[in-house]
């Protein structure tokens, strides 16, 4: 793990998996954006990198409530007694688990609970309809860019830095991903567009360093998207169901055996789906008691302008 100055009094901490945005408040009181993932194992680690480097988190916001942003929360929070803000919904992750796991993923079997914070640790403030957050006097922006998740929000700090979370992958992660996982591939697409609307000085990913070329990295997120897109049209040739077109594309891109990984893997390409779906490109009808998918019309590039 190091520290990487940015800006003014914002840094960020890169460290394997997910890059933390920093914020220092005054003294040796900071902001953590998106700390990420720890276990049991290794949490001690990262709490002492915090002491040893006299940073003391008196709040934690969190992009989204995914397990690879937001579990760290669990453990920094018990040690530091830090103030945890989220979006609304995205706070589902904490204030009801049960509830998240059993009704919005519906992946009980992949054990969610071992990984998600216990019932008993709420988020002390969550975002609804506010623009901004004053932190001690400090005011953060609240961008708000949803696609990756229902509610993703981005947060930019005083220092004219933008946290943008999973709205978008730096060049090097799209390299080693397989597929993207997007929630809403339309509300998605909205999203990067946004950004290309913004004028912040600095952008950060939570998987990499600063974006030095933001339109040409949307670019090529958006490449990405049309990709897997393209995979799809191209294996209804045929009508297919759901479950082939899944089973093809896993079997293509080798997303492996691995449970968890395949129900990741489906909820992304479901998405693709659906957005194919609606906008036209493909229709479904039944048959043999069996829902299929076909062609309806070809497929364009989904350009990040217009």
């Amino acid at each position: 793990m190091k520290i990487q100055k940015i800006k003014g009094k914002t840094c960020i901490i890169l460290k394997k998996g997910v890059t933390t945005l920093l914020y220092k408040l005054k003294e040796n009181y900071y902001v953590l954006i998106d700390p990420g993932h720890l276990t049991d194992k290794n949490y001690k680690e990262y709490i002492d990198f915090l002491k040893d480097n006299n940073i003391f988190p008196k709040y934690i916001i969190c992009t989204h409530g995914h397990v690879d942003h937001a579990n760290a929360v669990l453990y920094i929070k018990k040690e530091f007694k830090s103030k945890v803000i989220m979006p609304e919904y995205e706070a589902y992750f904490f204030d009801n688990p049960k509830f998240y796991i059993e009704k919005v993923v519906r992946a009980k079997n992949i054990n969610y609970e071992s990984i998600y914070p216990n019932s008993d640790l709420k988020v002390d403030y969550i975002i609804r309809e506010e623009n901004e957050i004053e932190l001690e006097g400090e005011i953060f922006k609240v961008v708000r860019l949803p696609g990756h998740s229902f509610n993703h929000c981005g947060f930019a700090t005083p220092d004219d830095v933008l946290y943008l979370g999973d709205t978008i992958l730096s060049e090097d992660i799209i390299k080693k991903t397989k597929i993207p996982y997007i929630y809403d591939i339309e509300t998605d697409i909205k999203s990067k567009r946004k950004i290309l609307n913004l004028e912040y000085k600095h952008y950060i990913v939570s998987h990499n360093e600063e974006i030095k070329n933001i339109e040409k990295t949307i670019e090529k997120n958006v490449e990405f998207i049309n990709k897997i897109i393209l995979k799809i049209m191209n294996y209804l040739k045929s009508p297919m169901t759901y479950e082939d077109i899944t089973q093809k594309i896993n079997l293509e891109l080798g997303i492996g055996k691995s449970l968890l990984k395949y129900v990741i893997a489906e909820r992304s390409i479901k998405s693709f789906v659906y957005y194919l779906e609606k906008t036209g490109h493909i229709k479904s009808f039944i048959e043999d008691n069996k829902i299929y998918y076909k062609k309806n019309k070809e497929f364009k590039n989904i350009k990040i302008r217009g």
